[in-house]
């Protein structure tokens, strides 16, 4: 692993060549490493060049990082650890019972239902039923959203799927395929419902001009709140459903 030396400070690197690349990428992971993607003909002395710009950048990004872990914790999957749904906080209850590992919806727990002899696998098998048990959620809430908004706009989606996307919030084809990120379900459901009619409101104007903000905010009048607390709020969803 190559050491960049800048000053007082020392950084360790993760560096990956490239063919297709033509320029340098750079990003800093939850973990502190620092991954540096670059073109196969970059010199080393060019590769940390461009870090040296950057040091005080990535000790800023890695001192975010150890903030956040602070306050958004990942998630352990212990019983009474707190979860949030559409902006309710939940608490994980734990059972056993001789059926497959799966997650269903209590009246003011999230239940969780394992069976005996899974120990080792057991936080793997728990991210999974609760990451299926938030799609299941968030799928039921969307697609009341979508009939709801897809006829006032006179719209119509072909197909709705919920993904595991690890930077995008949902997303819309020129199919008009909409795929949402299992996360929403985390949020308070007027972010939640911000975020669908976003995407049923791209079915209308696609891409990001004036015309469609015109188009969301005829359907959502105060969508700028949301938009807002998503920007402020959004990335501790992230943190918090890091589990793989």
């Amino acid at each position: 692993m190559p050491i960049l030396i800048c000053e007082d400070k020392t950084i360790e690197y993760y560096l990956t060549p490239s063919k297709r690349r033509r320029s340098i990428i750079m990003r800093v992971d939850r973990d502190a490493r620092v991954q540096v993607s670059a073109p196969k003909f970059a010199t080393l002395n060019f590769i940390e060049g461009f870090l040296k710009e950057r040091v005080d950048w990535i000790i800023k990004r890695r001192n975010n990082f150890k903030n956040l872990d602070r306050l958004y914790p990942v998630k352990e999957f212990k019983a009474g650890e707190m979860f949030p749904l559409f902006g309710k906080s939940l608490k994980l209850n734990i059972e056993k019972r001789l059926r497959p590992v799966v997650c269903e919806l209590g009246a003011e727990n999230i239940n969780l239902f394992i069976g005996d002899g899974i120990d080792l696998k057991f936080k793997a098998m728990a991210s999974r039923a609760i990451m299926d048990f938030y799609s299941e959620q968030l799928k039921i809430k969307a697609i009341d959203i979508i009939g709801k908004y897809s006829k006032s706009l006179d719209v119509h989606v072909a197909k709705l799927s919920i993904g595991n996307q690890k930077r995008i919030w949902g997303s819309c084809s020129r199919k008009g395929d909409i795929r949402l990120n299992w996360r929403l379900a985390m949020m308070p459901f007027a972010v939640m419902e911000y975020i669908v009619v976003h995407e049923v409101c791209h079915l209308k104007v696609h891409g990001h001009c004036a015309k469609f903000w015109k188009v969301v905010e005829g359907v959502l009048p105060d969508y700028k709140k949301h938009r807002k607390w998503l920007r402020l709020n959004g990335i501790s969803f992230f943190l918090i459903s890091d589990w793989e």
